[in-house]
């Protein structure tokens, strides 16, 4: 910004010099791509550690389109890898007649990082709001599961109990079980 200030003083200075209030202007328009691009990154941060967070949850329960979410996500990091390798301060690029043109490489990528962050942004905050919904669809498999556990152990523990139970009854009742004394007598001559 402090190029887009040097150059705004030379054309107070003198204001024939138009030409350094477009260069104020570019210097201008290359800090929001920065400021862009920033934010860019910042919600592609924030969207991996939402996927990481919810990776064994089926986010598409909360978030109805989440596989379009995905793929925009995509396009927006290949835009911003491919946005990285443009050179953004060719020369050509200062053509007085093309500089606020359509045909200005600038002011496509201006106005397509202008939307990516700002789609970006959207995203990031739907995002957000659905990790309440999801969180309790979480905890309540969560407890799902610990029911099922918990019934498993108990069903185990009274088969158990049962079956030691039985046995423990037939051998008290065998152990029990008095010879009637008609029997001792012809078993014993």
């Amino acid at each position: 910004m402090r190029y887009a200030g040097h150059h705004l003083i030379r054309h107070i200075d003198d204001t024939t010099k138009e030409d350094e209030l477009r260069k104020a202007a570019n210097h201008c328009k290359r800090a929001l791509f920065d400021a862009y691009e920033a934010g860019i990154l910042y919600d592609l941060v924030l969207f991996k550690k939402f996927k990481v967070d919810y990776s064994n949850s089926v986010v598409s329960s909360v978030v109805s389109d989440w596989i379009e979410i995905q793929k925009q996500v995509e396009e927006i990091k290949e835009f911003t890898i491919q946005y990285g390798k443009i050179d953004l301060d060719d020369r050509d690029t200062h053509d007085p007649e093309k500089v606020d043109s359509d045909e200005n490489p600038r002011v496509q990528h201006f106005e397509e990082c202008e939307r990516c962050f700002l789609n970006m942004r959207d995203i990031s905050k739907k995002l957000e709001y659905s990790r309440d919904d999801l969180n309790n669809i979480i905890k309540k498999e969560q407890r799902n599961w610990m029911l099922a556990i918990v019934t498993f152990v108990l069903g185990v523990l009274m088969f158990l109990g049962f079956g030691l139970n039985s046995y423990w009854d037939k051998e008290t009742a065998a152990s029990q079980i008095k010879t009637p004394p008609q029997l001792k007598q012809t078993v014993n001559p």
